[in-house]
């Protein structure tokens, strides 16, 4: 390949380099959104579980299921976990049983 050849591939490359770099902001700047929209939801979840659990006592326990949703409550620091109950079944169904 002659010098012309060889610039001409550096130039594709670096533009193909740009690109990739102009994509990876665009993601980041939308994983950033939709962490924080994550974040004000569990916040509106966490209200509504406190005033359930506040208006109802023991209405609640620390960890319960919600149509297919697994929903613990048991954390110190108030965060609350959320998981598809089918995953837990899943793992469960792969513990041998004694």
């Amino acid at each position: 390949m002659d010098i012309t050849g060889q610039m001409d591939s550096v130039e594709v490359i670096a533009n193909e380099v740009l690109s990739l770099l102009e994509q990876e902001l665009v993601l980041i700047k939308q994983a950033n959104e939709a962490k924080e929209k994550a974040e004000e939801a569990r916040l509106l979840l966490s209200d509504l579980i406190t005033a359930i659990q506040d208006t109802t006592p023991h209405a609640l326990p620390g960890i319960f299921i919600i149509n297919g949703l697994l929903f613990d409550t048991t954390r110190k620091d108030g965060h609350i976990e959320i998981h598809k109950a089918p995953d837990l079944r899943n793992y469960l169904d792969a513990i041998p049983s004694s």
